[in-house]
């Protein structure tokens, strides 16, 4: 059986799996990490990890390993990796919080590309107002239903993190998401 290709959108953990960084450094053309970027795959028990990935490993919320980037790569390269990524997955979720702005673009894109299966999920972390004010992504993702499977929910750790173990509770679960200024 074929894994489906997942890609995790989210925020980027202060210790990451080693599995998720990639080696890069200052001697690497933008070709060869556009390379290595977008051929790297983490094959789980029951789907295939397809990124994003780290160039270098973070030692705190705000700062990196010595930059070891070469001094040509730009923004627009890092954003043209992940774009590719996006686009050869089947599978999609972003992991949101109050300052998941980059996951949220991820989720914006994923949402208009066609034949995606998109979910987002809430960080454990967020207060209930910050995932109220989330609510409008919560329902671009919720335009993707069509593609969205019972396994996906079953094999991604992600979703059992919340109890959520069907597309019916994660139905419930996205019911439940009303704009602050619906709230009565």
């Amino acid at each position: 059986m074929k894994h489906k290709k997942v890609y995790i959108a989210k925020r980027i953990p202060r210790d990451p799996a080693l599995h998720f960084v990639l080696n890069v450094n200052q001697s690497m053309t933008i070709d060869q990490i556009h390379a290595l970027y977008t051929e790297k795959v983490f094959v789980d028990k029951n789907y295939t990890y397809n990124g994003p990935w780290i160039l270098r490993p973070p030692l705190s919320e705000n700062s990196f390993l010595d930059n070891k980037l070469p001094i040509d790569l730009k923004p627009i390269h890092i954003w043209n990796m992940v774009k590719s990524k996006i686009e050869n997955s089947d599978v999609i979720i972003g992991i949101v919080g109050n300052k998941s702005y980059g996951t949220i673009a991820e989720v914006g894109y994923a949402c208009n590309q066609k034949g995606k299966a998109v979910y987002v999920l809430p960080e454990k972390a967020i207060n209930e107002d910050d995932l109220q004010d989330l609510w409008f992504l919560f329902q671009m993702a919720r335009g993707t239903k069509l593609f969205w499977a019972e396994n996906d929910i079953k094999n991604i750790n992600e979703f059992s993190e919340l109890g959520l173990y069907s597309i019916d509770e994660y139905e419930n679960f996205l019911d439940s998401i009303i704009p602050n200024f619906m709230k009565k």
